[in-house]
């Protein structure tokens, strides 16, 4: 088994991983013993040591993965070893850089909180310390312990995410966002929770979550399958509806898809998925509808292709969008 574990943390490094192939080293990586995970990632760490293009420091890492230490840890190398197998292997999977990293600071990772931001314009996939998978649009923050507790385990979230939890009956999992919290035992949902919005909207597509809001008296809703909750910070209003959660979820296989939507709601998806700022001048189209569906064309396409339907021009300056009704 450890030369076939060895084999698939050296096609995760060189890029080569299939896909089916994330989940069997998941799997290994939680069944392995630590001492055994010890020799197997220190042998590996060894065999590419000299031969990458890229040494990096802890310290380097860290700050370049937004890693807030937070007091020093007594744990073991080999709990470390193990935070780097499930949290660092994962970020890099798919890439073609190793970063050799003194085994003398893993231990400061134990104790660590991870921030990671992904980039304007793209898609970010993390696998978290339970092997959890979470899918992070364009602009969306994640913020997790790097190693969890055994009672709980608590992510917060700003912006859009996908999450397919590992299940857990044991220990619950919790999302935050600024005005409401999801628990999951194991499940796949949707999280739509951008920072300064006046509402979060959770989308359900299989399993079961229970939604708190943060209020003085908070009020609780369990979704199910295909429905999704939306409460309104203003209003203070909770509303549920029956929805295709796997087409809410359609962004994170570089698709968007509208049904039945607004024009201005259809503005503010593409504000969020190019990362632009998009102003309208009128409301000329405010309670028109649009369905459509759209691959992996630039803004510029989309926009072209919705001219076709609307009478407007628009024109770009320093990342804002000027829409104007003819």
């Amino acid at each position: 088994m450890n030369d076939h574990l060895k084999q698939l943390i050296r096609q995760g490094f060189n890029g080569s991983l299939p896909p089916d192939g994330r989940q069997e080293l998941r799997d290994l990586l939680a069944q392995t013993d630590d001492a055994v995970l010890e020799d197997v990632l220190s042998g590996i760490w060894m065999e590419y040591e000299g031969s990458v293009p890229v040494k990096m420091d802890i310290d380097e890492l860290m700050k370049g993965l937004q890693v807030t230490p937070a007091r020093t840890s007594s744990r073991t190398l080999r709990l470390a070893l193990r935070i780097a197998a499930s949290i660092l292997l994962p970020l890099l999977l798919g890439t073609s850089i190793f970063y050799y990293v003194k085994e003398r600071k893993w231990a400061s990772l134990a104790a660590s909180t991870i921030n990671i931001e992904s980039k304007n314009g793209g898609k970010t996939n993390i696998m978290l310390p339970d092997g959890s998978l979470v899918a992070l649009r364009s602009g969306t923050a994640l913020s997790y312990p790097a190693s969890f507790g055994s009672d709980k385990r608590t992510v917060s979230v700003k912006g859009e995410a996908y999450f397919e939890v590992a299940k857990n009956e044991e220990v619950p999992f919790y999302v935050v966002t600024d005005l409401l919290t999801i628990e999951v035992l194991g499940t796949t949902f949707n999280v739509n929770a951008y920072d300064g919005a006046d509402s979060v909207a959770t989308s359900l597509v299989e399993g079961a979550v229970r939604l708190t809001t943060h209020e003085a008296t908070p009020r609780t809703v369990i979704l199910q399958p295909n429905e999704k909750a939306v409460y309104h910070k203003t209003s203070k209003k909770l509303s549920i509806s029956r929805i295709d959660a796997v087409q809410e979820a359609a962004w994170t296989r570089d698709v968007l898809v509208f049904k039945s939507a607004k024009f201005p709601d259809v503005m503010k998806k593409l504000e969020q998925q190019y990362h632009v700022t998009i102003k309208m001048e009128g409301d000329r189209y405010n309670n028109d509808t649009f369905t459509g569906t759209f691959g992996e064309e630039n803004i510029d396409a989309i926009l072209s292709a919705l001219k076709l339907h609307y009478n407007f021009s628009y024109t770009k300056s320093n990342g804002v969008i000027t829409v104007r009704f003819k």
